[in-house]
C-alpha cells in the first residue's frame, strides 16, 4: 500500500502522468501474487489522490493506457484497488454522514469494486477541511452512525478494516468496531 506523494512543481495533470510512469516502471514484468493498494489522501497542499477519480486516472493508466516504448507489460491486476481511509476521504470531501449519496459519489468516481480496504479513522477536522487529522472512532466528525454504515458496508463486500486510531485507546474503538460488525 502507498500514497502517492505531490504534485508541487508539476501541476496535477503532469503529476499523474509522472505517477502513472513511475508506476509502470515499478510493475513492469511483475509476477508475484502480491497486489498494490493505492491509499488515498487527504488533500493538503498539492497532494495526490485526495480526489478518488485521479486515483481512477492512475489506476486505468497502469493498466491499460500511457505506455512508453520499452515497457513490459504489467499486469492488469497489479494494482488490486485502493484502501479507502475514512478522514482521509471525509478530509477531502467525501461526506460519510450522508452515506447512501456518498456512496454513490465514490461509485461514480472509482467505482465501489475497488475499495480493497478500509483504513478506520473518525476526522478531527470538518469535511472539506484538507487537514489530516485522526480521532477515535465515535469521537470526531464523523460519528458513530457513519461508521455504523461503514461496517456494515465492509462486512457486506467482504472488505477489511484496519484501525488507525492512537494507540493509547484502540482496544476500546476495537470494540467500538466489533459491536458495529456484529449488530
Amino acid at each position: 500500500m502507498t500514497h502517492l506523494g505531490t504534485a508541487k512543481d508539476l501541476g496535477q495533470k503532469e503529476a499523474i502522468e509522472k505517477t502513472i510512469e513511475m508506476l509502470k516502471k515499478t510493475l513492469e514484468g511483475y509476477s508475484g501474487k502480491t497486489k498494490l493498494i493505492l491509499e488515498n489522501s487527504a488533500g493538503a497542499g498539492e497532494i495526490i489522490g485526495d480526489d478518488l477519480s485521479e486515483l481512477a486516472e492512475i489506476i486505468n493508466g497502469v493498466r491499460t493506457g500511457f505506455v512508453r516504448t520499452g515497457f513490459k507489460p504489467v499486469p492488469s491486476d497489479a494494482i488490486a484497488g485502493i484502501c479507502l481511509d475514512t478522514q482521509h476521504s471525509f478530509a477531502s470531501g467525501y461526506d460519510w454522514r450522508d452515506f447512501e449519496n456518498n456512496l454513490k459519489k465514490i461509485d461514480q468516481e472509482i467505482g465501489l469494486e475497488n475499495i480493497k480496504l478500509f483504513h478506520a479513522n473518525d476526522s478531527l477536522t470538518q469535511c472539506n477541511s484538507k487537514k489530516d487529522r485522526h480521532a477515535h472512532i465515535g469521537e470526531g466528525l464523523i460519528g458513530q452512525e457513519a461508521f455504523k454504515n461503514i461496517v456494515a458496508f465492509a462486512k457486506k463486500n467482504e472488505i477489511d478494516m484496519i484501525l488507525e486510531t492512537q494507540h493509547d485507546r484502540v482496544a476500546e474503538d476495537i470494540k467500538i468496531l466489533k459491536k458495529f460488525r456484529d449488530k
